[in-house]
């Protein structure tokens, strides 16, 4: 029987990453690097959206709770918005710690949104998360509402960061905060490859199109911190982090730090 198991698993992965992989033909252009992957495929587009939030729940939930253990353990954030929130993972971990905080997620695909409504659901805190169609770029909110902004693993997606840094500095408090989680483009390529090789075989795959290719297109740590020097964003701290990825500790992460001037500074 674990043979057979193993087998069923290895079939619904080709099956799954056949389907992806003709939609990625028809999407890109035969000269695409595997490295930009992930920065010119609009997952909201691929097939099985339902089997991506599969993978997102099973390989990185422990991610997305460390994440969120990270915010509950400051006690100083209450009104919380994740930025291309996806299956919206984050925003249910953070209302499962602590269901007094205003917590809102917001993805540009209202198709992973319903996916992210029907998680927080199942999770029975529905009622404590606002699920919101908006684009990075431009954000559907007021000036100074949220003392805190997050975003995972979607730095590498952003073709004009200093956009989206201007759109979070607008709709931050003052005194709030952006806190940039992403991968480190200089992690060593052996950490990645040792994790790739110890993978079963219906996994390779996903880890390569995903985690794999976001870390070959992810910003360098000089290039963030050139980002935020031309913001009016005080205090950038650039830190190293280590979170759990497909069931293994991997040092491979960036926390970026931002925060909004209490005295609010004007653009010259």
């Amino acid at each position: 029987m674990p043979t057979l198991s193993k087998g069923v698993k290895a079939g619904l992965a080709a099956v799954v990453c056949g389907i992806g992989i003709c939609a990625l033909a028809k999407r890109l252009k035969s000269s695409l690097q595997p490295s930009k992957l992930k920065q010119n495929v609009d997952v909201s587009q691929f097939p099985g959206i339902n089997m991506y939030a599969f993978f997102e729940r099973r390989y990185l939930k422990s991610l997305y709770t460390e994440v969120a253990d990270e915010i509950i353990e400051t006690k100083q954030f209450h009104r919380i918005l994740d930025i291309a929130t996806g299956p919206g993972y984050l925003p249910i971990q953070l209302a499962l710690h602590d269901g007094a905080i205003s917590i809102t997620g917001m993805d540009e695909s209202p198709d992973m949104l319903r996916v992210a409504g029907a998680n927080a659901r199942a999770e029975h805190v529905d009622k404590s998360i606002e699920f919101v169609t908006g684009e990075v770029s431009n954000l559907p909110f007021p000036g100074q509402h949220f003392d805190l902004i997050v975003s995972v693993n979607a730095l590498h997606d952003w073709a004009e960061p200093l956009v989206v840094l201007d759109e979070a500095y607008h709709v931050l408090e003052p005194g709030g905060e952006f806190w940039i989680y992403d991968y480190q483009s200089e992690s060593s390529s052996e950490i990645w490859e040792s994790v790739s090789h110890s993978l079963p075989a219906h996994l390779k795959l996903p880890f390569a199109i995903g985690p794999m290719a976001a870390w070959k297109a992810a910003y360098s740590e000089n290039a963030i911190a050139a980002f935020a020097a031309q913001t009016h964003f005080e205090n950038v701290i650039i830190e190293q982090r280590t979170f759990t990825l497909y069931e293994n500790r991997m040092s491979v992460f960036h926390c970026i730090k931002l925060r909004k001037p209490v005295q609010v500074r004007t653009k010259e």
